[in-house]
């Protein structure tokens, strides 16, 4: 189980994307358990996170993790700042090479 004491109240999306936060879903993810994901209103900074996640751990796009996530929750609106954020994310992603192997030809849903 992860420690949620150690998470509540950390604002993962100020530097978005925030590794820290991508680790820590991953940890929960591969332990059995469960992230709430959560900001104010639900549609920005928390969203960034989970745009962030989606496109380091299923090697999508931008474009991909935001249409995803869009027919998942139905209301989601990064700030441009954000948004500015994972462009760049997206960019360094594609450098290092985290884009989906060569012999990987499904669609990023339909990895989830």
């Amino acid at each position: 189980m992860v420690n949620s004491e150690y998470m509540c109240g950390k604002n993962y999306a100020t530097n978005a994307p925030n590794l820290e936060a991508i680790a820590l879903i991953d940890f929960a993810k591969q332990s059995g358990s469960s992230v709430l994901v959560h900001c104010y209103a639900g549609i920005s900074r928390s969203v960034t996170i989970c745009l962030a996640y989606l496109m380091h751990s299923l090697h999508a796009s931008l474009d991909e993790a935001f249409d995803l996530l869009l027919k998942r929750s139905g209301t989601i609106a990064p700030n441009f700042h954000f948004m500015e954020t994972l462009l760049g994310w997206e960019r360094q992603l594609m450098v290092s090479g985290c884009e989906a192997e060569e012999g990987d030809k499904g669609s990023p849903g339909e990895k989830l």
